[in-house]
């Protein structure tokens, strides 16, 4: 892409990258690729199954790659040829897909020990790094430019590589049996969003009611076969890890002895944004749901707190308005379901168990366009952020799960029995030296 920006603006251009150009083809090779480049998207459309006029910001895909199932358990952009998928499955289809370089030797490491106390239960403490090797690491230095290129320290005064430490979600403890090891459980927690070292403060939100119905296969008429509650234990995405250190320092801040610690990567540019572009090597961003309003749990003081003088909002590059009547438009699948629908991230776990039964994720994919002479009229703000489009991703559990699990809240005096006994065994395995992962006491 560098190349061919360079040859596009620079007059008579002896090279196109590394090729030589004949005399005079600069101008017919150069009308060809600008040509081209106006018409690319288009042309695509049928790849992305959209019409033209949208493509390629919005796409049609299949659940599968979302899922991480079936023949290509993956969804490849057509453009940029990276994979995408969320891979909820984790390989339970006999096809999962390993994302970036990485190769049957890549591995990720979780404390799953007692003897970790709180720590012991699907916390991560390294894993490969996505989209660049397979190499395995308990940090990365991909967010910090005063790192080395091999990223071989830990930290020195002005390279602060990011730690892989943080929960992987799957279960939590401080909340199965609400008092785990004496205590009420997790306020709130930091989920390392894998694989790409995105680290997400997780709050609590309480405890959810969730009607329970059900009706049998032979059911006809207008009655339920079972009716009841469960509960949940949830958690909102409050804030996710910025690099955003030194912003008030025009340039860095002088540690003294030479030694300079540079401004951070997502200072003075949008707010409640997620860079991506370190790994993808494309200025590809997340952000929260653009609303008019703040998701509740969301604490947008905190996400962009010394973010710089030059940070705004993408209210400044975005106009909302409806798209009622349009073919496309999501406005009627959006509002009936209220503001907690925008949230970023929530999860809710079984409070028994400290499993986690349910999942929501809404968040858009931005683009940081450095705007090209193609289009002068908007080359006076240096660049403009795009929403691509948004993700919704929700996970329930089947309604017959549901009614099972109903039915076992409602009887405590059997989980506290289980509590009891889980107890025991954890007491019988410290003692024998092998620590209970699940218990986590």
């Amino acid at each position: 892409m560098m190349d061919l920006t360079a040859f596009i603006y620079t007059p008579d251009a002896p090279k196109l990258g590394n090729i030589d150009l004949a005399v005079g083809e600069y101008a017919s090779l150069r009308k060809y690729l600008w040509d081209m480049g106006g018409t690319l998207l288009t042309n695509m459309a049928p790849t992305y199954g959209v019409p033209a006029h949208v493509s390629p910001v919005l796409i049609k895909k299949s659940a599968n790659g979302l899922l991480g199932w079936g023949n290509m358990p993956v969804w490849v952009d057509y453009i940029s040829a990276q994979p995408f998928t969320f891979n909820f499955i984790k390989g339970a289809s006999g096809r999962q897909f390993i994302e970036g370089q990485a190769g049957p030797t890549a591995y990720m490491e979780l404390q799953m020990s007692s003897a970790f106390y709180h720590e012991g239960l699907q916390y991560v403490t390294q894993h490969f790094i996505a989209s660049k090797s397979p190499t395995v690491s308990t940090h990365s230095c991909a967010f910090d430019t005063d790192c080395p290129p091999d990223c071989a320290i830990e930290a020195t005064a002005n390279c602060q590589p990011t730690a892989a430490k943080g929960y992987a979600g799957g279960k939590i403890p401080g909340l199965y049996f609400g008092s785990p090891k004496g205590t009420p459980g997790f306020p709130t927690f930091t989920l390392l969003w894998l694989p790409f070292y995105v680290l997400i403060t997780m709050k609590s939100a309480g405890r959810v009611v969730i009607p329970v119905k059900l009706r049998g296969p032979g059911g006809r008429d207008e009655s339920w076969d079972f009716e009841g509650f469960r509960v949940h234990t949830a958690f909102k995405a409050e804030s996710f890890v910025r690099r955003l250190e030194n912003c008030n320092y025009p340039g860095g801040r002088d540690l003294g002895n030479g030694a300079k610690d540079s401004q951070g990567l997502d200072c003075n540019g949008i707010k409640d944004t997620m860079n991506w572009n370190p790994f993808l090597g494309l200025p590809f961003y997340w952000t929260i749901m653009i609303r008019d309003f703040v998701a509740p749990g969301w604490d947008t003081a905190l996400n962009n707190a010394e973010d710089g003088k030059g940070s705004i909002s993408f209210a400044k590059h975005v106009t909302v308005t409806s798209c009622e009547g349009h073919d496309f438009c999501s406005d009627a699948l959006i509002n009936p379901k209220g503001p907690a629908f925008t949230s970023f991230f929530q999860y809710g776990y079984e409070p028994h168990l400290g499993s986690m039964i349910d999942i929501s994720f809404v968040g858009v994919v931005g683009w940081k366009w450095s705007v090209s002479p193609r289009h002068k009229h908007l080359i006076s703000d240096g660049y403009k952020f795009m929403p691509m489009c948004w993700i919704w991703v929700s996970l329930h559990l089947p309604a017959a799960v549901n009614m099972d699990l109903a039915k076992l809240q409602g009887v405590p005096g059997a989980l506290n029995g289980f509590h009891i006994f889980l107890l025991g065994q954890c007491m019988i395995s410290l003692v024998g030296g092998v620590a209970c992962c699940f218990c986590g006491v």
